[in-house]
């Protein structure tokens, strides 16, 4: 797709499922709408400071980006959420076998944890997770299969204001640190068990 050519970031996405993958570059604005990323090898560039992804909403269960896909990409762009559900409640939320590159890239989730897989993989660079009602990473192994996947890749990532833990690690899940800041979170800073494994380095 080319600049401009799409009213929404979900129009540009739908064209990029024809072409096998696509760099899809996000004019400066708000986008009040839910993001599904599930054709591989798909990339969301903000080409400003003043990219906004919003999406508030009554129904349950819905993330303001979604990744089912492997090999998807977002840089440059602030997200916010809200969503009426108890359980799975998360802003950014990469399902199982799903892979998420985030670089540059904010999260607030007003009604439940800023960024989260179960069984997928998130690798985050210079982002910042913040004012989330439950936790800031929440990250889950995949229960069905051995071993057990899940993986978390953070690296110069800032977690602040969370109502829950600054990051919540279980079920075999493999997290790689460096550099993460946790800062006045209501739970532990870090609350890892059932089988964790990994590196945190400050």
């Amino acid at each position: 797709p080319n600049p401009g050519e799409f009213e929404t970031i979900s129009k540009a996405l739908d064209a990029s499922a024809k072409e096998g993958g696509a760099t899809i570059e996000i004019k400066s604005g708000t986008y009040k709408e839910r993001i599904l990323m599930n054709k591989d090898n798909v990339k969301l560039v903000g080409l400003s400071d003043d990219v906004f992804v919003e999406w508030r909403t009554s129904t349950p269960y819905e993330s303001v980006l979604e990744v089912t896909s492997e090999n998807a990409s977002v840089e440059n762009v602030k997200f916010t959420h809200a969503s009426k559900s108890v359980a799975n409640n998360f802003g950014v939320f990469v399902k199982e076998k799903g892979s998420l590159k985030l670089k540059n890239v904010s999260v607030t989730s007003e009604t439940g944890s800023g960024v989260a897989t179960e069984g997928g993989s998130i690798d985050a660079e210079n982002v910042v997770i913040d004012k989330c009602k439950n936790h800031g990473v929440s990250a889950f192994g995949n229960q069905s299969e051995d071993p057990k996947s899940g993986q978390v890749h953070l690296k110069n990532v800032a977690i602040s204001n969370c109502g829950g833990d600054g990051i919540l690690l279980r079920g075999g899940v493999q997290i790689d640190s460096l550099d993460v800041k946790i800062d006045n979170c209501t739970g532990f800073g870090v609350d890892a068990f059932e089988n964790v494994q990994g590196t945190m380095k400050a």
